[in-house]
């Protein structure tokens, strides 16, 4: 699936991006400080974490089409929610903000999913015309091998005719034989 960048996530949702790079530490602790980009699951589930706390609702993990687990997805809420705790005097969120930078996720995602779709459609489609072409070409070799030049002819309504020797070739041919 296709990422987006810290940064660009950040300025997405108007906020910081060390605030950003906070908001991951429950769920990838080894490298958040680090982490130059996410896959767009993560980015739609700190986008709509954000967007539910700022509307005083909380937001729970579900199983549903992301490709994060569970616990993945409860790690980020629950990162979202400590950073917005502790930073909430510095982090001013608007939910204007939000939902732009959700929408954009979702037109990533959908874009990513419909060039996958097409690049697979495009591909089965090309290999099943190499296919037919390649048993048409077969055929046509094996016609080609099984016609003779009468039959050739013969389905041109072509009659060849039978050769003729001339008088004259034939008495060089017995001179020449009794030479």
């Amino acid at each position: 699936m296709t990422d987006i960048t810290i940064k660009k996530a950040a300025v997405d949702l108007g906020i910081a991006e060390d605030a950003y790079r906070f908001m991951l530490a429950d769920f990838m602790p080894d490298n958040f400080e680090s982490v130059s980009k996410v896959p767009l699951d993560v980015a739609d589930l700190v986008a709509k974490a954000m967007l539910a706390k700022t509307e005083g609702q909380a937001l729970a993990p579900m199983a549903d089409d992301s490709s994060l687990s569970i616990s993945d997805q409860h790690s980020i809420i629950s990162g979202v929610n400590n950073t917005l705790a502790d930073f909430c005097e510095s982090i001013v969120i608007e939910s204007h903000n939000l939902t732009t930078a959700i929408a954009f996720i979702a037109a990533k995602r959908n874009a990513a999913n419909f060039r996958h779709t097409y690049e697979s459609v495009f591909s089965d489609e090309v290999g099943k015309y190499v296919d037919e072409l390649s048993l048409a070409l077969a055929m046509t070799a094996q016609k080609i091998n099984d016609t003779t030049s009468n039959d050739f002819l013969s389905q041109r309504g072509i009659t060849p005719r039978q050769p003729s020797t001339s008088k004259a070739v034939e008495e060089i041919l017995n001179l020449a034989a009794n030479i």
